[in-house]
């Protein structure tokens, strides 16, 4: 094999195969699939960078929407609160009203 420097591929590997010289482990030439070329590896490299953009886009998104529904969440359950406080103070505003014109009277 022909190998050259190139982009870091794993933790120890740091090159790339250019081409295979002669077969090392008795499979022919013929029967191993092509080395890609440069541009074919950059293309495969971008190609599962974008999908990982695209993945990544998503989970923000997702994340992002999930904030915005607890925040409404938390709205209306503040909304619920209040109203049942509200009408807690209207039930008793009566009773006092009644209490105090029965003691004019």
């Amino acid at each position: 094999m022909a190998i050259r420097p190139g982009w870091r591929s794993s933790k120890w590997k740091r090159h790339v195969v250019t081409r295979i010289i002669a077969p090392g482990s008795g499979v022919p030439i013929e029967d191993r699939p092509p080395v890609p070329t440069e541009d074919e590896r950059c293309a495969v490299r971008d190609a599962k960078y974008a999908a990982k953009q695209a993945r990544r886009a998503v989970r923000d998104l997702g994340l992002q929407i999930e904030s915005r529904l607890s925040m409404s969440e938390k709205i209306i359950r503040m909304a619920r609160q209040d109203s049942k406080i509200r009408a807690k103070l209207e039930e008793s505003r009566p009773e006092e009203g009644k209490a105090e014109g029965e003691a004019q009277q």
